[in-house]
């Protein structure tokens, strides 16, 4: 008579229910078994503690029509030892159940059991492996050998399992058997896997349509590394194709093996998880670097459940990559040798080209003066205005009109006697392609004041026109550096932010500097017209 607390014949089983996690730890009496192709039963190996006790019952008692006695089934370990029926007996059997009261270490071994009036003699067996353990603390349920309070029943229920309930969970009962109590436990581990997701894959390196350099005769590694999403337990691929035929495709062709000595490629796939994101792996190893390879196409190809992807590779001489490199270097060399040039001689070069294209250039314009000159000499230094004098009655006619045969008007000297002075600048502007006008920061006055203030009228005029009719363009120059602006009209002001004006120096390097920026300022070409054009202008202007 016995009477099970909890089953002698322990496995206990985990599962996990619904989305939310929840666990159970089960305690089932039965073996894993399957059927031999006569009805034989094949059992997994069970794994025991020595001196605790089982119940094996790998026969049902009802195995049969059920009128079977116990002197019908034959119990062997191993080929020929047979296990008796004597209640006396440590290891002994009552028809199909067969107990170890305790187990000890050489019980380990092969069981079998016959049923003897069945002409097909069907038989379990039976793998025991005894294992030498500690004793376990007494209790119940229990997890890494901590008692788990509040737990008495055949099933666990674990809610919401997490990492922390991880671990190995046994079952501890006692039971009677003919009048003596017994101890028996059964363990299974829990492991909680972590959510996964599965992303498309996103090639991390390399990237597309890359180069890598290889000396003929070198062996190189092409390795791809691809991200696949978080604890992704789907099939994942990653491969390496050469000129779109797989690599080992190219060993079967070779009949070789997959080593460097017949194929000439080597492919090698890894796995490997780093904070719970899956990230593959795959190198391909070209043996030794030929000239094809210059011209192969290799294509790394990524593909999951959700889609694929694929970059392409390419191999590169670095000797005619030097030869690439020297001839760029040498283009860009000359590139911005080319830019320096023409911004350093910007100005040469724009006078050289005026000076062999002047035949081109066109003067019919209705113009008839090539600039208006405009200065200041009242509320001026004696010295100051003598130098302004000079400066425009002797100097601009000669280095302008003289020597590059421009045409301008001078107020003071080309306007007539007794002409209405405001008609005289307004006539004159109009007929004029640009304005001059020589600045005077150091003119006494009111600071910031209006041009018709320092200059007169007429030249607010003047000013006026250049300020609203865009063809007529402003050349700036000044005697002495302007460092007091604030000093100036207001409206020459704006235009000295606009543009710098020329500083003037009489001898020297600067003067050759200074006429070559005037004539670059000035017409293409200097106008050529006759008095009797220009008085034809001026009747035009005056009508």
């Amino acid at each position: 008579m016995e009477s099970i607390g909890c089953s002698s014949r322990m496995r206990p089983e985990l599962m996990f229910l619904s989305s939310r996690t929840m666990g159970m730890f089960g305690v089932t009496t039965g073996l894993h078994t399957k059927r031999t192709p006569c009805g034989h039963r094949e059992e997994d190996p069970l794994f025991v503690t020595e001196g605790e006790a089982l119940r094996v019952p790998l026969l049902p008692d009802n195995y049969g029509d059920g009128e079977e006695s116990p002197a019908e089934y034959v119990w062997l370990k191993g080929e020929s030892q047979e296990i008796g029926t004597s209640e006396d007996e440590r290891v002994h059997h009552h028809g199909g159940q067969l107990y170890f009261l305790p187990l000890v270490f050489s019980d380990s071994g092969v069981y079998r059991s016959s049923l003897l009036r069945w002409s097909c003699i069907p038989h379990g067996l039976l793998l025991l492996l005894t294992a030498r353990t500690s004793v376990r603390p007494s209790g119940l349920p229990t997890q890494d050998f901590g008692h788990i309070p509040n737990e008495s029943a055949e099933t666990v229920l674990i809610l919401n399992a997490s990492k922390r309930d991880e671990g190995i969970y046994t079952c501890r009962c006692t039971w009677e058997h003919a009048g003596r109590i017994f101890n028996s436990s059964a363990s299974r581990k829990l492991i909680v896997k972590d959510p996964s997701a599965t992303y498309r894959p996103v090639i991390r390196a390399p990237l597309n349509h890359t180069s890598e350099t290889a000396p003929p005769g070198s062996q190189v590694k092409l390795a791809c590394s691809v991200f696949f999403g978080f604890n992704v337990q789907d099939l994942c691929v990653v491969s390496w194709l050469v000129n779109g035929s797989q690599v080992q495709d190219l060993i079967e062709e070779a009949n070789g093996s997959a080593d460097c000595g017949h194929s000439g490629y080597v492919e090698e796939n890894a796995r490997n998880t780093e904070r719970n994101q899956v990230v593959y792996k795959a190198t391909l190893t070209i043996c030794k670097v030929s000239e094809k390879h210059f011209h192969t196409e290799f294509k790394c190809v990524a593909m999951n459940s959700n889609k694929w992807d694929c970059v392409f590779v390419s191999l590169k001489n670095p000797e005619m990559m030097s030869t690439h490199v020297v001839i760029n270097l040498t283009l860009l060399g000359f590139f911005i040798l080319a830019l320096v040039t023409s911004k350093v001689f910007m100005i040469d070069l724009v006078l050289f080209a005026r000076d062999v294209l002047k035949t081109c250039h066109s003067q019919e314009d209705g113009k008839a003066y090539d600039a208006f000159v405009v200065y200041q000499t009242h509320n001026t230094e004696k010295a100051e205005a003598e130098k302004i004098c000079h400066f425009v009655a002797k100097v601009l006619p000669r280095e302008l009109e003289q020597k590059c045969g421009y045409r301008l008007f001078i107020l003071g000297r080309d306007d007539l006697p007794g002409e209405d002075h405001m008609e005289l600048v307004w006539t004159r502007v109009r007929l004029s392609r640009r304005l001059m006008i020589i600045l005077t920061p150091g003119a006494k006055g009111e600071c910031g004041g209006s041009i018709s203030e320092a200059y007169g009228a007429p030249t607010g005029l003047a000013l006026h026109q250049a300020l609203v009719h865009d063809d007529l363009k402003v050349i700036l120059i000044t005697m002495e550096r302007t460092g007091q602006l604030d000093r100036l009209p207001r409206e020459l002001q704006h235009l000295v932010r606009k543009s710098a004006p020329l500083l003037w120096k009489e001898q020297g390097c600067g003067s050759r500097r200074f006429w070559k920026h005037v004539r670059y300022l000035m017409p293409p070409g200097a106008m050529s017209s006759h008095p009797e054009s220009i008085r034809s202008l001026l009747s035009q202007t005056d009508i």
